[in-house]
């Protein structure tokens, strides 16, 4: 069964569109696709997957939602279509299954550390020079304010309003990745860039039985 995907026009954002849940198209941090344009609301419009068609539903945008130019209260959207939140355009994209991809080779064995769990991904250490550089700014080399995040500020106040804008930077790197495995590299590289850690791990759960 295919599935379908928003691209942005400029190629800095995608997000798949789960069938059957409708995501949230808004500026708010919280939203399933920020974005962050001054004509884009904070509970901007939802997108819906649903029997292989696309609806989109405004939600009281201040600057309205259009597919192909037209505004839409509530409309749905086919492969190539042009959906405008605002003034940020995104493309309709319909993708075919993606053969199954081969085994990774256990990355445990090799470190010593023993057989990693079934479908688990144990992602290598990397140095802070690799991680985004738009974070680099607001962390230090140690942590601070009895956390392990690497968040300087003389007192608490301040330390929470780097922490939000801190925040508002993770999502913004992480809303660019395209692809899982870039994703996963992305959110190791943040990782160790924020936290004073000496490993990550991230583990892939299998839905719906929940196991590793």
């Amino acid at each position: 069964m295919s599935g379908f995907k928003l691209i942005s026009t400029t190629g800095d954002q995608t997000i798949d569109l789960p069938e059957g849940r409708a995501i949230v198209v808004g500026r708010a941090v919280t939203s399933d696709l920020p974005i962050y344009d001054p004509t884009v609301s904070r509970r901007h419009a939802e997108v819906t997957l649903a029997n292989g068609s696309v609806s989109v539903k405004d939600l009281g945008s201040s600057n309205g939602t259009y597919i192909n130019g037209t505004q839409i209260s509530q409309s749905t959207a086919g492969d190539g279509d042009i959906v405008t939140f605002g003034k940020v355009a995104f493309k309709v994209h319909q993708v075919t299954p993606a053969a199954a991809r081969p085994a990774a080779k256990p990355a445990a064995e090799a470190s010593g550390f023993g057989v990693r769990p079934p479908e688990a991904t144990i992602v290598r250490q990397v140095p802070l020079e690799a991680a985004a550089g738009g974070i680099e700014g607001k962390v230090s080399g140690r942590p601070s304010g009895g956390t392990q995040l690497k968040v300087p500020g003389e007192s608490v106040e301040e330390r929470q309003s780097k922490k939000l804008s801190l925040l508002l930077d993770i999502s913004k790197e992480l809303s660019k990745q395209q692809e899982v495995d870039k994703l996963l590299q992305k959110i190791v590289d943040i990782t160790f860039q924020v936290m004073s850690v000496d490993r990550v791990s991230i583990l892939m759960v299998e839905e719906p039985s929940g196991e590793l």
